[in-house]
């Protein structure tokens, strides 16, 4: 555990950790987790920034508006994102800066990358290495008292900024398998993956951003539609941490997914607990966005004042009441 941020691990200490992530032991897995996050950030690349200009004279460009989806390239390229809330809350500093969006999608390619760095993407590429992770992953440690652990997310974050999609394709089966059961460990660790490929694709191009969001689409949608009540806290501090500190035009395909009728009116019946649940959900959403959240406030108030408010179950009406503090609030 003793590594420095500006002194590169050795190879050998690389290989250890890495092999150790699959170690019998959970306590060595632990300690291995841990310092593996800590080399995938000592790999991290610095993204160039440039002035924005010209100054912007209002924020209303930077409200989250679900009617506008970034779905082709020039859009996406054209779109300067901002990811820190408190830009533009009041005013632009000047000068402004943000991120190079030419030259912030470009990664090491290869041939380019470090011993260590080329040690880690053999490893995660790897079908057996990577099953033999995500079974020790989605075990059961304490009953009843397992949570979203953040060290787990930070690693998977580290992995997909640096490396980009690169095994996307030996993991998805590996989450709709966990997401589909019922087994409250395999959900905790699909969403502790789904926030680190979300979190990690802040500078992914176009190509890795539409392949991302075309294959967790259907997952995010099972899970809003079976998520339990030993789940429901994992998830909400997975969605929590997906749209904190983020630019939430990048997602807005999460969201509308989230106000597509949670509540169901006329469409289905479903258990009070499953629509306080979609409530929760959207909420851990909206809250990150602070100020960048009216247009979506106000299309939730909308839906709820329409024949939602004397809602026949308890738990959904308190689940109401958040929404309209929240919208005095703000």
């Amino acid at each position: 555990m003793l590594i420095r941020h500006d002194i590169p691990l050795p190879v050998s200490a690389v290989n250890l950790i890495a092999k150790n992530l699959i170690h019998d032991t959970l306590y060595i897995r632990k300690i291995s987790i841990a310092s593996f996050s800590a080399v995938l950030k000592q790999q991290k690349l610095i993204h160039p920034k440039i002035e924005l200009k010209p100054l912007p004279t209002d924020n209303l460009w930077l409200q989250t508006d679900v009617s506008v989806d970034i779905s082709n390239e020039t859009e996406f390229n054209s779109t300067t994102f901002i990811d820190k809330p408190h830009v533009g809350f009041y005013c632009f500093s000047n000068p402004s800066l943000v991120y190079d969006k030419k030259l912030s999608s470009m990664r090491k390619t290869i041939d380019d990358y470090s011993q260590s760095e080329l040690l880690i993407y053999e490893k995660f590429s790897n079908k057996e290495f990577l099953n033999q992770f995500l079974t020790y992953l989605s075990l059961e440690e304490n009953k009843g008292k397992d949570k979203f652990s953040a060290k787990r997310f930070q690693l998977w974050k580290g992995l997909f900024r640096n490396f980009g999609s690169f095994n996307i394709e030996l993991l998805l089966p590996k989450i709709s398998e966990f997401v589909a059961g019922t087994q409250e460990s395999a959900h905790r660790c699909a969403s502790e993956i789904i926030a680190g490929f979300l979190r990690g694709s802040k500078h992914w191009g176009f190509d890795e951003f539409a392949k991302l969001k075309s294959s967790l689409e259907p997952i995010i949608k099972q899970v809003f539609s079976n998520i339990t009540s030993e789940t429901l806290a994992d998830w909400g501090t997975c969605i929590a941490t997906i749209f904190e500190n983020r630019d939430a035009r990048r997602l807005t395909w999460i969201l509308k997914i989230y106000l597509d009728d949670p509540l169901k009116e006329g469409a289905e019946i479903l258990s009070s607990f499953l629509q306080a649940s979609r409530l929760y959900l959207l909420h851990g959403a909206v809250q990150q966005q602070e100020w960048r959240s009216q247009k979506i406030l106000q299309q939730l108030l909308n839906y709820l004042e329409d024949n939602h408010l004397t809602h026949s179950y308890q738990n959904v009406r308190e689940r109401i009441g958040r929404y309209d503090i929240h919208c005095i609030l703000f």
